[in-house]
């Protein structure tokens, strides 16, 4: 589907994965927040801040929202015009690059919503302790995010 998206879309897509983030702090991320360490985030739910530390991947998707040469636009992700991108303009992106991808390849199931990002990125993030990552506060709130399949032994 990422390929169907337009650039602004697939940098706010891959933030998203990249932070386990809401589509709501995705879009409201605002110029300060690029710090010399990485992106910071406040969870607009729970309030838990973290400073998400920079990859080639997330550089590259910030730069996606930050290319519209418009001087003292106050959030990275806007419009041509310097407008903050709404959660409905986005769910209709979301919706015409999944229509793309339906009609390119017929036989892929594509049910996926937005929000599902955050757990795909929750279920493939190896690198430390999800629930850190994730910045839930319980583990069994982390554990509904982490969609991937457990491998346990049987008995012999």
């Amino acid at each position: 589907m990422l390929e169907f998206a337009d650039p602004l879309l697939k940098g706010i897509i891959q933030v998203s994965f990249c932070c386990a983030d809401r589509q709501g702090d995705v879009l409201k991320i605002m110029h300060h927040q690029l710090q010399k360490d990485g992106l910071f985030i406040q969870q607009g739910k729970t309030g838990k801040a973290q400073i998400k530390c920079w990859t080639p991947r997330l550089k590259a998707a910030i730069a996606q929202g930050n290319d519209s040469g418009l001087q003292n636009v106050r959030y990275v992700f806007t419009n041509k015009h310097g407008v903050l991108i709404t959660e409905n303009v986005l769910r209709h992106w979301y919706r015409a690059a999944k229509d793309q991808a339906a009609q390119a390849y017929p036989k892929l199931v594509l049910d996926s919503t937005f929000h599902d990002i955050k757990a795909k990125s929750i279920s493939d993030y190896e690198k430390g302790d999800e629930q850190e990552f994730s910045r839930h506060t319980t583990k069994s709130q982390m554990e509904n995010y982490n969609r991937e399949t457990s491998i346990v032994d049987s008995h012999d």
